[in-house]
């Protein structure tokens, strides 16, 4: 149902300030340290303390249970997807002192050029009410700040959208990010798209990698070579893609006219990015990406404690989704995923930044409002 599609960044928790504050911070950890390594304590009381994860493994269960119990239609394998390109900390947790269990976490997600992205901003509602969100997001921004990130985002519900208001976040006039589900292409099919004469598809594993982070960069402003690397997107066993090229031998971005990526998720396979120069190549690598969410796909990626795992390909083909969240701010792009069949699922993101500051790229008049037509995840930007 709908209610699998809330979203990355819904959080029902009120923080007042996000002003940096650092309660112990070792001389050890001037330079931050990646997500693999424990830092320092950000923030202690009697009953609970705040550091950076030691690795993903030592939070995983929790995540993926806060995953599925909001409903939040991510993959298992996001995970290190979306923590360990990070320059920063990666995940840092609020951890209850008398269990030591995770009890919440987020995640301050810094790119190679100065900007960021606030992810998995999450705390269990047993342990609401506390301040200790405040705490937690301070936490999030001392990362931010040590790092010298000058360009810091989110993409937040309706709910919360006062709540990061509130923390200088403001949202931008472009448009929203507009969650989008459809059947799989088995169940509702679209008519064959070819690409234009003088190019072709190709998988996307047939792209060097540093051409896609520099494409992405071009529409987006984010610098992330180190998130579209093999050792952390393109080993994963559910990732698939695909690309329209102009030539066999790629060895220019202009070489590259558009992208998309499938990974698995909860409610079936989700699409994004789509990344296109212009509107044919966008309806033709959308298109193919599409048709690579069969119910053989699906059922080849189990995750964790997930009732799909148990369907048959024919229950799959008749109650799996396909799901993405499209930038509003580029007009074609709503009229791309409306010829396709695409419906809105009833959940907008606001994209918001600090003080207005957005990357020149998704700022008014900047490339994203003609070359990003899916985002990659609301988790990252």
């Amino acid at each position: 149902g709908l209610d699998c599609l809330q979203g990355t960044i819904r959080v029902n928790i009120i923080v007042d300030s996000f002003l940096p504050i650092v309660t112990r911070y070792c001389d050890a950890c001037t330079k931050i340290k990646m997500a693999t390594q424990p830092g320092p304590v950000l923030y202690e009381d009697d009953h609970y303390i705040i550091r950076p994860s030691k690795s993903t493994d030592e939070f995983r269960d929790v995540w993926w249970g806060f995953m599925q119990v909001l409903g939040w239609n991510r993959g298992y394998y996001d995970l290190d997807t979306y923590m360990n390109p990070s320059n920063g900390y990666g995940m840092i947790l609020l951890i209850e002192k008398a269990t030591g269990n995770a009890v919440g976490h987020v995640a301050a997600v810094i790119n190679d050029n100065a900007t960021g992205w606030v992810s998995m901003f999450i705390i269990d509602e047993k342990h609401r009410g506390k301040g200790l969100g405040r705490e937690l997001f301070k936490a999030a921004e001392t990362d931010f700040e040590v790092n010298g990130t000058k360009v810091k985002g989110l993409d937040g519900v309706v709910e919360q959208k006062s709540t990061y208001e509130r923390r200088h976040f403001v949202s931008s006039p472009l448009g929203t990010i507009q969650i989008m589900i459809r059947p799989l292409v088995i169940k509702d099919p679209i008519p064959q798209v070819s690409p234009a004469p003088g190019t072709q598809i190709v998988d996307i594993r047939a792209v060097p990698r540093h051409l896609l982070a520099q494409h992405e960069l071009k529409y987006t402003g984010f610098d992330r070579p180190k998130l579209w690397s093999d050792e952390h997107m393109f080993n994963r066993k559910d990732v698939e893609g695909v690309a329209i090229v102009t030539r066999s031998t790629l060895e220019h971005v202009d070489d590259l006219k558009a992208w998309a990526v499938n990974r698995r998720c909860s409610g079936g396979v989700r699409i994004g990015p789509v990344y296109a120069d212009d509107f044919e190549s966008a309806k033709a690598v959308l298109g193919a990406a599409m048709n690579l969410g069969t119910p053989k796909y699906i059922s080849n990626v189990p995750l964790p404690k997930e009732a799909m795992n148990d369907w048959s390909e024919d229950r799959i083909a008749g109650e799996a989704t396909l799901v993405t969240e499209i930038w509003g701010g580029n007009e074609d792009a709503i009229r791309l995923f409306d010829d396709f069949g695409w419906k809105r699922a009833g959940v907008d993101y606001y994209r918001m930044w600090v003080d207005s500051n957005a990357p020149r790229e998704q700022s008014q008049g900047g490339s994203s409002q003609k070359g990003v037509y899916a985002i990659f995840d609301a988790a990252m930007g």
